[in-house]
C-alpha cells in the first residue's frame, strides 16, 4: 500500500463526534491521568473514567477498556489537545507572538506525554458552542499532514481545512454549486493533498456532476465511479473506509463553524464568509516539526485576533442584531485589546444565534409537513442509514425537537428545550450527552422530559431503562411545583422496556421518586403529530397531557398488555383529533 495514495481524514473514526472531545478533555484535565496515560493500566483506567462520566455507553476491564482509552487519547493528541509521545527538548522559538496572547502563554511542556495542552484546556473550559467552534477552528486550521505526529502521507504537509475551503470558493467562482457533497468528499476531495491541486479537483468535481446528472441510476453510478477512482489510486483502502473518512471530515469541518450542512453537502457558513476569505488568501507556510507542534498545542492565529478584523466582526454582528429587531449596546471598540474584543464578539455571536434560533422556532409552525416527512424517514432503517451517514441519532432528536417547537406553546426557550448541539444554521451536530435528557419541554402546567433512541429489542431496556428513569427522576426532583412526565420514543418498544417504565419509580440518592413515563413508537408519535397538524392545528399542551394521562391510566406490570393499551389510546386520540377538526 502506497502511503501517498491514502485518503486523508480529520479526527478519529472511533470518536466521530468532535464535541464529545470537550467533555473528555475536562475529564482528563481533572484526573490523575493528565500527563500519565502511557501504560495499559492507565489506558484502561481512563476508559473506565470516561464510562463513569457518561461518555461511553459501556466499557470492559482489561484490553477492551485499554482500547477505549487509547482511541480517545489518539483523538485528542491528533489535533493538539494533548501532547503526544514526543515532548522533550522542543524549543519555544518561531512562535507567532499573537499566539502567545490568545493562548495565555505557551503550555507548560515538562516532558510529560499525553498532557492537556493550552488548546485542550481552552476547549475543556469552553461554556458555549461558539467558544467550542473557535477552539476547533484554531486546532484544525493549525493541523497539517503529514507531521511529526502523523506520517501516513508521503507528501508535503498540507492543511485539509484550507483545501476544502478553497475548493468550495473555487466551485463558486467557476459558476458551480458552492458545496461539496458527501460522495465528492469521499471519492475526490479526500485524495487532494495540495492547494495547487484544487484547480484540478474542481475540474474533477465538475466532470463527476455532469456524468452523474446524465446517469439513469445515480446510486449505481456513484458505486462505479468510486470503484474506478479507488483502482486509479491503487485501492489503498476499502470503499466503506471512504464513507467513514468522509463522515468524520463532515463532522470535524462543521465543528469549526466555518462550514455548515446544506442537505447532504458542505457549504460556507454565510456569516463567516469574511473570515474564510481572510484565512485562505495568504499562501500556506511550512514549519519544522518543533515549531509546528508548538503551534498545534496552542492553536492557530485567526483573522479576529487582529484588532481591526475583530472590530469589523463586532460591527457586522451588531448590525445583524439591529436588523433582527434586537437592541444592542456595543461600547466603542477602537483602541481595545484583542482579548476584550474577543469577549464582546463571542457574546454578540451567542446573542445572534439566540435570535436566529427564536426565528427558527417560530418558523416550525409552517414546516409541519417537512417535520412529519423527517419523522417517517427516521422510522425507516434503510433510508435513515443511507441518507444521514451515521448522523441519524442527532437528526432524530432534532426532528422531535422541531415537532415540539411547532406546537408553539413552550414556556422555556428553544435552546433550553434541546440538550444537544446545533450549528449556526440550526442543523444538529451532535446528540445530547448520555448524562442528561435529550429534551426538556416546559409547558404552563407541566414539564415533559423527552428521550429518543434507535435502540431496539432486548438491548433497549439494558441501554435505556436506567438512564431514562434517572433523567426523569432528576427533573422531577428539581420541579416540585409542576408535574413531570417522561416520553420515550423509539422505532419499536421492547416489552421489557415497557415493563420497566410501567413500574413507575426510581430510587435517586436513597429517595424513591414516582415516575410517569410513557413509551411510544416513532410511528405512533409521528401519527399524533400529523393528525394534530393535518389542517388547522388541533393539538396543544392540554392534548399532549390528555394523551399521556390516558396511556398512564392503562399502565400494567405486563409490558405486552400495556403496549397494546397504548396503541389503542393513540388510535382513539388520533380519531378524536380528526373529529374535533371536522366539527370545527
Amino acid at each position: 500500500m502506497r502511503a501517498s495514495n491514502r485518503p486523508w481524514h480529520l479526527g478519529n473514526t472511533t470518536v466521530r463526534s468532535p464535541f464529545r472531545l470537550a467533555s473528555a478533555l475536562k475529564v482528563l484535565l481533572d484526573s490523575r491521568y493528565n500527563g500519565h496515560l502511557s501504560s495499559a493500566k492507565a489506558e484502561a483506567g481512563f476508559g473506565q473514567l470516561l464510562f463513569t462520566e457518561g461518555l461511553l455507553r459501556s466499557v470492559s476491564d482489561g484490553e477492551i477498556g485499554a482500547w477505549n482509552g487509547r482511541k480517545w487519547r489518539s483523538a485528542m493528541y491528533q489535533l493538539g489537545f494533548i501532547t503526544p509521545a514526543l515532548t522533550s527538548g522542543l524549543p519555544q522559538e518561531s512562535i507567532d507572538p499573537r499566539i502567545l496572547s490568545i493562548g495565555g502563554g505557551l503550555p507548560e511542556i515538562d516532558g510529560l506525554q499525553f498532557k492537556v495542552t493550552a488548546s485542550g484546556k481552552r476547549l475543556a473550559l469552553s461554556t458555549s458552542i461558539a467558544q467550542m467552534e473557535e477552539c476547533f477552528l484554531r486546532a484544525i486550521l493549525a493541523y497539517r499532514v503529514p507531521s511529526a505526529i502523523e506520517r501516513t502521507h508521503a507528501s508535503v504537509p498540507f492543511s485539509p481545512l484550507r483545501i476544502v475551503l478553497k475548493t468550495i470558493l473555487a466551485l463558486e467562482q467557476t459558476g458551480l454549486q458552492a458545496a461539496v457533497s458527501f460522495e465528492e468528499m469521499a471519492s475526490l476531495v479526500q485524495f487532494c493533498k495540495s492547494e495547487a491541486g484544487v484547480s484540478r479537483l474542481v475540474g474533477d468535481i465538475a466532470s463527476y456532476r455532469a456524468e452523474r446528472a446524465a446517469a439513469a441510476n445515480k446510486r449505481a453510478f456513484d458505486r462505479s465511479f468510486r470503484e474506478r477512482l479507488l483502482a486509479e489510486h491503487g485501492n489503498p483502502v476499502k470503499s466503506t473506509s471512504l464513507d467513514d473518512y468522509a463522515d468524520v471530515n463532515f463532522r470535524y469541518l462543521r465543528a469549526t463553524g466555518l462550514v455548515t450542512r446544506a442537505r447532504a453537502a458542505l457549504c460556507v457558513t454565510e456569516e463567516k464568509r469574511r473570515e474564510v476569505e481572510v484565512i485562505v488568501t495568504p499562501e500556506d507556510r511550512r514549519l519544522e516539526d518543533d515549531a509546528y507542534l508548538r503551534r498545534l498545542w496552542v492553536g492557530e492565529v485567526l483573522p479576529t485576533d487582529d484588532a481591526g478584523e475583530a472590530a469589523s466582526a463586532i460591527r457586522r454582528l451588531a448590525r445583524n442584531l439591529t436588523e433582527a429587531g434586537r437592541a444592542v449596546d456595543v461600547p466603542v471598540v477602537e483602541g481595545m485589546q484583542v482579548a476584550e474584543l474577543e469577549q464582546i464578539r463571542l457574546k454578540l455571536e451567542m446573542e445572534h444565534r439566540m435570535v436566529r434560533e427564536e426565528q427558527f422556532a417560530v418558523a416550525q409552525g409552517a414546516e409541519t409537513a417537512a417535520i412529519n416527512d423527517l419523522l417517517l424517514l427516521m422510522d425507516r432503517k434503510d433510508d435513515r442509514a443511507a441518507f444521514y451517514r451515521g448522523e441519524a441519532p442527532a437528526y432524530l432528536e432534532w426532528a422531535v425537537w422541531r415537532a415540539f417547537l411547532a406546537i408553539d406553546t413552550l414556556a422555556n426557550e428553544p435552546w433550553q428545550v434541546r440538550q444537544f448541539h446545533i450549528d449556526a444554521d440550526m442543523s444538529p451536530i451532535a446528540p445530547a450527552s448520555s448524562r442528561r435528557p435529550d429534551m426538556i419541554c416546559e409547558f404552563a402546567d407541566f414539564v415533559l422530559v423527552v428521550e429518543v433512541t434507535f435502540t431496539e429489542n432486548s438491548r433497549q431496556e439494558a441501554a435505556e431503562g436506567e438512564p431514562v428513569r434517572r433523567h426523569v427522576a432528576e427533573v422531577t426532583r428539581n420541579n416540585p411545583v409542576k408535574p413531570v412526565y417522561g416520553l420515550f420514543i423509539a422505532p419499536r418498544i421492547d416489552t421489557n422496556t415497557a415493563e420497566t417504565f410501567g413500574r413507575g419509580d426510581f430510587v435517586l440518592s436513597e429517595e424513591r421518586i414516582l415516575l410517569s413515563i410513557v413509551p411510544l413508537t416513532l410511528a405512533q408519535f409521528a401519527g399524533v403529530f400529523q393528525a394534530g397538524f393535518d389542517g388547522p392545528r388541533a393539538v396543544g399542551p392540554a392534548g399532549i397531557r390528555q394523551l399521556l394521562d390516558a396511556a398512564l391510566a392503562a399502565r400494567d406490570r405486563d409490558g405486552g398488555r400495556w403496549k397494546a393499551a397504548i396503541a389503542n389510546v393513540v388510535s382513539e386520540f388520533i380519531t378524536s383529533l380528526a373529529m374535533s377538526r371536522a366539527s370545527a
